[in-house]
C-alpha cells in the first residue's frame, strides 16, 4: 500500500470535509442514463482498468502517528460496481434513489474513493452514478472519466482488448505534491507568500445584505440556487471583453456580480 502526504489544496478540503461530516457538499458526482444492452462484465472490467490507471481513485485518508493526514492507495477491487435491479421503478423514484446515493456522506477513511452504482431497469435501461470526495477529484476530471475514459475502456473490454494498452500512464500525483512543496519552500514561494499577504491585507468589509434569516454560526450548505441563462450573443460579447482584458470569463462575471452587490 502506497502512502504519501496530501497537497495543500487537499489538506484544506480534508479539514473542511471533517467539519461537515454528515453533509454532501464536498461530494463530486455525475450520473448517466444508459439505453440498450449493457454487458456488466465489460463494465466491471472497464472500471477496474480506470482504477488501475488512476491510483488516486482508490485512495483513502488515514492519520499518521503525528496526527497528519496521509493518503493511502489501496488495491484495485475485483467488483468496483454496485449493481441493483429496480425493475419497473418510476423515473421519479429512480431519481430519488440516485440523489440519495449521491448525497450519502462519504467516509474519507474508507476506500476506494470512487463509488460506482448502477441501477438496472426493465427494457434494457440503466442509470450509472460515479461519486467521489472532492478531496480526491474535481468535477471536470470526473466528467472526463465518465464521458471519455469509461466508454473507451468499456469498448476495449467488449472487444477483449486490454484497455489503455500502449498509452502512457498519467503523471503520478506524488510528483505534483513534490513540485508544490519545492515551490513553497523556495525563493519563489517566499515571493508569492509576500505578494498574497499584500494583496489581501485590506479586504473589503463584509456585505450587510438584507436576508430573511440570520447567517448560522456553522455553514449548513442549505442555500437555494437561482439560475440565469445568458443569450449566445451576450456570451460572445463577454468572452470578447474578457479576451481583450486579458482575464477569464469567470473573472468578468465575478467582477460584474461584485459591482451589482
Amino acid at each position: 500500500t502506497q502512502s504519501f502526504a496530501l497537497s495543500q489544496g487537499q489538506r484544506a478540503l480534508y479539514y473542511q470535509t471533517k467539519i461537515d461530516r454528515e453533509g454532501f457538499a464536498y461530494n463530486v458526482g455525475f450520473a448517466a442514463h444508459v439505453e440498450g444492452k449493457l454487458e456488466l462484465a465489460a463494465l466491471q472490467g472497464a472500471l477496474r482498468a480506470i482504477l488501475d490507471r488512476h491510483p488516486l481513485l482508490r485512495a483513502r485518508i488515514s492519520v499518521d502517528g503525528g496526527g497528519a493526514p496521509m493518503q493511502e492507495i489501496g488495491p484495485v477491487p475485483g467488483h468496483p460496481l454496485t449493481v441493483t435491479d429496480v425493475g419497473d421503478l418510476t423515473d421519479a423514484s429512480l431519481e430519488e434513489l440516485v440523489l440519495n446515493a449521491y448525497r450519502r456522506p462519504l467516509d474519507l477513511a474508507e476506500g476506494p474513493a470512487l463509488r460506482a452504482h448502477l441501477w438496472q431497469r426493465t427494457g434494457s435501461r440503466a442509470t450509472l452514478l460515479l461519486v467521489m470526495p472532492h478531496v480526491f477529484i474535481d468535477g471536470w476530471s470526473l466528467w472526463r472519466l465518465l464521458g471519455d475514459e469509461l466508454p473507451y475502456a468499456y469498448e476495449s473490454c467488449l472487444a477483449d482488448r486490454a484497455p489503455f494498452a500502449g498509452l502512457p500512464r498519467p503523471r503520478p500525483f506524488q510528483d505534483h505534491i513534490a513540485a508544490q512543496l519545492a515551490l513553497m519552500t523556495g525563493a519563489q514561494g517566499d515571493r508569492l507568500w509576500t505578494a498574497w499577504k499584500t494583496s489581501l491585507a485590506e479586504l473589503p468589509p463584509p456585505l450587510d445584505l438584507p436576508t430573511d434569516f440570520n447567517r448560522p454560526k456553522r455553514q449548513r450548505f442549505e442555500g437555494a440556487q437561482e439560475q440565469l441563462c445568458l443569450s449566445a450573443e451576450i456570451r460572445m460579447q463577454l468572452e470578447d471583453f474578457a479576451r481583450k482584458s486579458g482575464v477569464s470569463l469567470s473573472a468578468v462575471l465575478a467582477a460584474a456580480l461584485a459591482t451589482v452587490l
